[in-house]
């Protein structure tokens, strides 16, 4: 894992040229695969790369502060008033699976970014 860091790494080594050109690749990457293609929100994806792995403790929060005071209704309302499941169901799709997609992209738009200057120093 020496070799795939994050953008944040290279922004605190004063690499802010790598930093901002692995975010915007990164964002750019899962606006096509996620967006365009699944129907993702554009926010949660904005979101996963800018917080990297950070974003994990709003789902966090999510889970353990904030999910126990939506009401849960009991099974023979029909599906619309379930609440809960469709907040969760909402988190899943539009945080959780941005996070564990950008952790990856990230990290590997980094190092392609990196690779890519370290060979031309004159960009």
């Amino acid at each position: 894992m020496n070799y795939f860091k994050n953008h944040w790494y290279y922004w605190h080594t004063g690499n802010k040229l790598i930093a901002i050109t692995s975010v915007i690749l990164s964002t750019v990457t899962m606006w096509l695969l996620l967006v365009i293609s699944s129907g993702f929100s554009i926010w949660g994806i904005i979101i996963a790369v800018v917080l990297d792995l950070n974003s994990f403790l709003l789902v966090f929060i999510y889970f353990v502060a904030l999910r126990s005071h939506i009401p849960e209704v009991p099974d023979h309302y029909p599906a619309y008033f379930h609440f809960r499941d469709r907040a969760d169901e909402l988190i899943e799709k539009q945080f959780i699976l941005p996070i564990m997609v950008a952790f990856f992209v990230s990290r590997l738009s980094s190092f392609c970014v990196e690779k890519l200057f370290r060979y031309n120093p004159q960009l």
